[in-house]
């Protein structure tokens, strides 16, 4: 209709591409002109099953839709006695506490440590990294819990930090008891109505990673380890309710450690091994390829043969 008043390269595209563009036109163009033999009224929206309604939220993870259902009272879950440590000797650790290790980067191979987040029943510390290079404040034997041991074991073994075996990991629990399980512990927490930021609106997308003040990077590791502390028994619990804790102490919890340590030492690979293995799928390969070639030429024949009689 109005084409003459388009001009160059735009008006050439639309002449060439006019069929396309109709067809563009009937695509995006919404019918209302369908025949509908349900009653409004039968599809009028009326109360919503809060329940079922939060289940699905919660497996597709839309936490801010979730945040805003009125099911329960809100009860919020914030750090009133957190300490930043400056000096080690004010540690003062209780018989348990959880800890939380908090870096900058998305493989903790190569990610900067940022600090230790500490949480017990009647205390929260926070520790910058640089204060915990060589240090053993961890082998003290009390129970200890943490999110993600293998990541803590392979940074501490990096910046030679010891810690001991008397710890549990919630991430390696979850996975057991089928919970919904990231690296980031954000999505567990929040589906338990903690509201702890999520690791990328933190720090950035891998593009987009940037540093975080000291003061907002240890106000959400404190809350991670909270929510650590304040899950681990209803974790176990479920565990051995569900008759997994030999599963969970006899072969979950010991592979982290061997898996940690061939994050940390590496493994050997025996190349001629491998070339030979290639070589031999390579003439599997070839061998059920001709054999199955065979098949379809037999076949073929057999099919001719019928057609000429």
């Amino acid at each position: 209709k109005n084409i003459d008043s388009i001009k160059g390269s735009m008006h050439d595209k639309l002449v060439n591409d006019k069929d396309n563009a109709y067809m563009s036109y009937d695509l995006a163009t919404i019918y209302r002109d369908v025949p509908i033999d349900t009653a409004l009224d039968s599809i009028k929206k009326e109360s919503v099953n809060e329940e079922e309604y939060s289940n699905i939220l919660k497996e597709l993870e839309f936490f801010s839709l979730l945040k805003k259902l009125d099911t329960k009272e809100e009860v919020k879950k914030e750090i009133n006695n957190l300490e930043i440590i400056s000096d080690l000797n004010d540690l003062v650790l209780e018989d348990e506490y959880s800890l939380y290790l908090e870096v900058l980067g998305y493989n903790y191979h190569d990610a900067k440590p940022l600090g230790i987040s500490i949480y017990s029943k009647n205390k929260a510390y926070y520790i910058p990294f640089e204060l915990l290079s060589n240090s053993k404040i961890f082998c003290d034997n009390k129970k200890k819990y943490t999110y993600d041991l293998k990541k803590i074991l392979v940074i501490f073994d990096k910046y030679d930090i010891k810690i001991d075996k008397n710890i549990r990991d919630l991430m390696i629990e979850g996975y057991l008891l089928n919970k919904n399980i990231k690296n980031d512990i954000s999505y567990l927490a929040n589906q338990d109505d903690y509201d702890i930021a999520f690791y990328d609106k933190e720090f950035g997308s891998e593009i987009t990673l940037h540093e975080v003040d000291e003061k907002t990077v240890s106000e959400n590791a404190s809350k991670k380890a909270m929510y650590i502390f304040d899950k681990q028994k209803e974790f176990y619990d479920s565990l051995v309710k569900e008759e997994m804790e030999s599963l969970y102490n006899d072969i979950e919890l010991p592979l982290v450690y061997v898996l940690a340590t061939m994050e940390m030492n590496g493994f050997k690979v025996d190349r001629s091994y491998l070339e030979g293995m290639k070589n031999e799928i390579n003439a599997r390969i070839r061998r059920e390829a001709f054999r199955a070639s065979q098949r379809i030429y037999k076949a073929l024949r057999r099919y001719q043969c019928q057609s000429l009689r």
